[in-house]
């Protein structure tokens, strides 16, 4: 009896032994993340419960978010024989969600991030073999520049980064700042020509335009934007709705690329975030509107600014009677008209601009006419320039025939209509259709001359047209 109880003792010490070695065994081949391991009670399902003091040791899938934003977390699928819960651990601790695998298609938004964030996922895992730990290894591939799909291996048996499988989409963070700025004036003269009297040097006919492009506080380099300048209708005195087109509208040139061109141009932003255009005006004066665009983070941007495009100085000529009538408005320049226009193109007066001092003048040479000679009729100030100078398309068309009459130095004066002509031109005999029979008032001339003007007689023969034109000093 006594040799079966030490035989049954000894049995039991063998087995002991063995059993502890194959629990060793076990244990080793399971885990091998250093004091990782951390006995967790899986009844408890209360979220944020779990103390783990050693998760800097655990193998993270990490996603960089240069730019900031948020992310959106889905879990995608895994097979695995112990539960996982789904931690960020950096820059925020955050349980993403428990028991992921039986969570498959579950979804978690993110907070905002600043740029520079580096996000790190890990895996913790339980209800194996009674123990639990972080995972054995992870990994996060890029698959665009949004997306990211992340693998992880939980225990580490024949790894296989299978165990969970999780997608994060990025919503990068877009505050944009996209603005237009005039640093140069605001206001410049229009392109004259040679010998018409002012903008001495092309000087005032340019300014300078700056357009910026900020995303996240920080300048876009690389970034087409498009410049278009387009008139605004009715401005200048241009009460037509045509608009100009082309070279009419002036010049675009950005200094950095060296691109130039009308109405608009396209050219990428500089290291600032900014392109740098230089605006030259055109023959013609008004309201310019400059309005940039562009598309980042699938946003349609504009921004818009405007210059106005004026000779400075410009005052409307007084109704001054009986001395002078003015005459001349048409629909596409309003003003007072012996033509029979509709009333509402006879308001506002647009076509009677002139410096102080024409208009002055003007009114000299009519008080000196109708004193001397009271017995023909007084006369019919015409076109002198419009509120904003600049070239004066008669005819609404964007064209001559008025080369002059830019700058309020130039009117155009007569008497009455042709057949009943008698002053100014004098046609001789009155209804005479010969082109040679059209001559100069000579006491008009002198009257003209005494007041700073030198006249010459303009207009198609034998019409209403036949004027004289002055262009003063």
């Amino acid at each position: 009896m006594k040799r079966w109880i030490l035989l049954l003792s000894f049995l039991g010490i063998i087995l002991s032994i063995v059993s502890n070695t194959l629990s060793q065994v076990i244990i080793e081949e399971s885990v091998d993340i250093p004091n990782s391991v951390v006995e967790r009670d899986t009844t408890d399902d209360e979220l944020g419960k779990l103390t783990v003091l050693s998760k800097t040791t655990a193998s993270t899938a990490d996603v960089p978010l240069p730019e900031g934003g948020s992310v959106m977390v889905t879990i995608v699928g895994g097979a695995a024989a112990a539960k996982h819960d789904l931690y960020l651990l950096s820059p925020i601790e955050q349980l993403i969600v428990q028991d992921a695998n039986a969570n498959h298609g579950y979804t978690w938004a993110s907070p905002e991030f600043p740029e520079g964030t580096t996000l790190q996922f890990a895996l913790y895992w339980y209800a194996w073999h009674g123990q639990s730990g972080w995972n054995y290894g992870a990994y996060a591939q890029q698959v665009d520049d949004s997306t990211y799909m992340m693998y992880f291996e939980d225990i580490g048996i024949s790894p296989m980064y299978v165990d969970l499988i999780v997608e994060v989409r990025i919503a990068v963070s877009c505050d944009i700042v996209f603005t237009i700025e005039i640093p140069g004036p605001k206001e410049v003269w229009p392109d004259l020509p040679p010998g018409s009297g002012g903008n001495p040097g092309d000087r005032h006919k340019k300014t300078n335009i700056v357009v910026t492009l900020k995303k996240n506080l920080k300048p876009v380099e690389g970034q087409n934007i498009t410049t278009r300048v387009s008139m605004l209708l009715p401005s200048g005195g241009h009460d037509h709705t045509n608009h100009p087109s082309g070279n009419l509208l002036g010049e675009l040139y950005e200094i950095h690329s060296g691109i130039r061109g009308i109405p608009e141009i396209t050219a990428p932003s500089i290291a600032d975030g900014t392109i740098n255009i230089t605006y030259t005006a055109p023959e013609f004066s008004g309201v310019m509107e400059l309005t940039a665009s562009t598309n980042i983070c699938d946003q349609d941007l504009i921004a818009k600014d405007r210059v106005t495009v004026r000779v400075p100085g410009l005052v409307l000529l007084p109704d001054r009677p009986p001395y002078y009538t003015k005459v001349g408005g048409t629909c596409s320049h309003h003003g007072p008209s012996d033509m029979g226009i509709p009333v509402l193109c006879k308001t506002p007066d647009n076509n009677h601009y002139g410096t102080s001092a024409v208009n002055d003048n003007i009114w000299f040479i009519a008080i000196e006419w109708y004193l001397n000679f009271p017995q023909e009729y007084t006369l019919f100030i015409n076109d002198v320039s419009l509120p904003y100078g600049g070239l004066f398309d008669k005819y609404g068309n964007w064209q001559p025939p008025h080369n002059a009459h830019r700058i309020g130095k130039s009117a155009d004066i007569r008497t009455e209509f042709p057949w009943e002509r008698e002053g100014v031109p004098i046609r001789s005999p009155r209804k005479s259709l010969d082109k040679k029979h059209i001559i100069g008032n000579r006491r008009f001339e002198r009257i003209c001359r005494r007041w700073g003007s030198e006249p010459d007689i303009h207009g198609e023969y034998g019409t209403i047209e036949e004027h004289y034109h002055l262009e003063f000093q």
